[in-house]
């Protein structure tokens, strides 16, 4: 991605990763069964390393990151600890919560969190559920520091340990923190993959100009827990609302051309007792509503595929 310093002539961003085409120019985008929206949240487990490895990236607005002027305190008892409240109850309450709601879940995962938690792993495979690779762990994310060897290095690796400790072929990739490089899609492309959940630009997928083609699915981030929550302070109540006057807003623009809906939920913050009651309020209010398709990525990027719409 280069600097723009001279007047832009181009249209559109300052890359070649994708083509500029604002929506009202495309052509309509149908879902199946005259569905407006495409429906489904991704609940993230991640590893929050308390020593994570000297070259490693944090990115900036990690929760449980540096302390006070920058300095790493140990043992960072409360951050750590509200990291690992996800993995041992926040987890299997989303779960609950999915399954209550017949919400197929779709999970991403990081590598660390796949070995690490083995009674995740189990109900994972006891269940019918999308995984998508989550890189190495939230404290490893993904850079321009990164030589592009280094890279292929790493989303191997992340794919091969998350696969193996869950025994499923991931085909999404959802980055740490949506970390990327400028060399990120291709790889990811060149790894098999099939599709990425990092890039939040869009109220519908499309492809990215990478050898083979690699699938956008975007998410809304103003809508990500995570976002909402830790970093713009939405109270509990209000983040629910969101939710659901977003699902309603998109059902309404979706009746002309179909609309993506897809948030990430974490389980160290939606997972919370108080949260969750908010959460899953809201899930049953949008998967109640007339328009909605309940899906996966999967499943959305199979329909595209089928029908040549992206």
């Amino acid at each position: 991605m280069a600097l723009v310093t001279d007047p832009i002539t181009a249209v559109g961003y300052d890359d070649e990763l994708y083509p500029y085409l604002p929506l009202p120019e495309r052509m309509p985008l149908h879902w199946p069964d005259g569905a407006a929206v495409a429906f489904y949240p991704v609940v993230i487990v991640e590893y929050f390393e308390e020593e994570p490895p000297p070259v490693s990236v944090v990115a900036g607005d990690v929760h449980g990151g540096l302390g006070p002027g920058g300095v790493m305190r140990h043992p960072q008892v409360t951050r750590v600890g509200s990291r690992d409240y996800g993995h041992r109850v926040g987890f299997f309450r989303l779960m609950g919560i999915l399954q209550e709601l017949s919400i197929p879940p779709v999970i991403a995962i990081d590598a660390m969190s796949a070995e690490a938690y083995p009674a995740i792993a189990e109900w994972i495979a006891a269940h019918d559920v999308e995984v998508i690779a989550h890189g190495r762990s939230v404290t490893q994310a993904i850079s321009s520091r990164m030589r592009p060897d280094k890279e292929r290095e790493y989303i191997a690796d992340a794919k091969a340990r998350i696969d193996a400790a869950l025994g499923v072929t991931t085909r999404g990739w959802l980055g740490p923190s949506g970390s990327e490089s400028g060399h990120t899609l291709q790889l990811l492309a060149e790894a098999g993959f099939e599709y990425c959940l990092d890039w939040p630009n869009d109220e519908q997928p499309y492809y990215f100009g990478t050898t083979p083609p690699l699938l956008s699915l975007p998410p809304l981030q103003d809508l990500s827990d995570n976002q909402a929550i830790q970093v713009r302070g939405l109270y509990n109540a209000r983040y629910g609302s969101a939710l659901v006057k977003a699902a309603e807003r998109l059902v309404a623009d979706g009746a002309s051309a179909g609309r993506l809906l897809s948030f990430t939920l974490t389980t160290f913050t939606s997972g919370q007792p108080a949260r969750s009651h908010y959460v899953k309020e809201a899930l049953r209010a949008i998967t109640a509503m007339d328009g909605i398709w309940v899906t996966t990525p999967a499943e959305v990027a199979a329909a595209v595929a089928a029908a040549g719409q992206a």
